[in-house]
C-alpha cells in the first residue's frame, strides 16, 4: 500500500561503481512545482538548437531535495584514517559542511537521487503499443529513424 504523507523522510541507496559501495542519501518528496521547474529545466532551445542541461538540472535540483546521509556510509580522510561524516546534528560526527562536501566529491551520487526522485516513478502494464521488424524486399533500405 502506497502511504500519502506530506513529510517524508525517502532513503536512496545509492551503489557508487567505482569504489564497490552503496550509499544511503535522504532527500524529501520533491513538490509538484519542483517538479515542473525540474522538467522544464532539462532542454532549453537556443535559436536552432537544443541544449541539454540534463546533468546541471539535477545536481540543482538534487541539491535542493537531499536532507542527508546515513550514519556511517560516507566519510573524509583524517590524517591516516578514514573518519566518518554524519549530517545528524545530534551525532558525534556531524559536519556543519556535509552538502557541500557531498555536493563536490560524491556529485554523483546527488545526481543519482535526483534522477531517481524526478524521473523514478514509471507506468507498468500493457502500452497497447506494439513494434513489428520489417522484412523482405526493401527492408535493407529502410533508414532508422535517428539517421533519417
Amino acid at each position: 500500500m502506497y502511504i500519502l504523507k506530506d513529510q517524508e523522510k525517502l532513503l536512496a541507496p545509492i551503489y557508487d561503481a567505482p569504489s564497490g559501495q552503496t550509499c544511503g542519501i535522504f532527500y524529501r518528496r520533491p513538490k509538484p512545482s519542483e517538479c515542473i521547474a525540474y522538467q522544464s529545466s532539462l532542454l532549453k532551445r537556443k535559436g536552432d538548437k537544443i541544449q541539454d542541461n540534463t546533468f546541471k538540472t539535477r545536481l540543482e535540483f538534487g541539491l535542493k531535495i537531499i536532507t542527508g546521509v546515513q550514519e556511517g556510509d560516507y566519510g573524509i580522510e583524517n590524517g591516516e584514517r578514514a573518519v566518518p561524516i554524519s549530517s545528524d546534528p545530534s551525532s558525534p560526527d556531524y559536519r556543519e559542511d556535509w552538502k557541500e562536501l557531498i555536493a563536490r566529491i560524491a556529485h554523483l551520487h546527488v545526481v543519482a537521487v535526483a534522477a531517481l526522485a524526478f524521473e523514478g516513478v514509471a507506468a507498468r502494464g500493457k502500452t497497447g503499443v506494439e513494434f513489428e521488424q520489417e522484412t523482405g524486399e526493401g527492408a535493407d533500405d529502410i533508414i532508422p529513424f535517428g539517421k533519417s
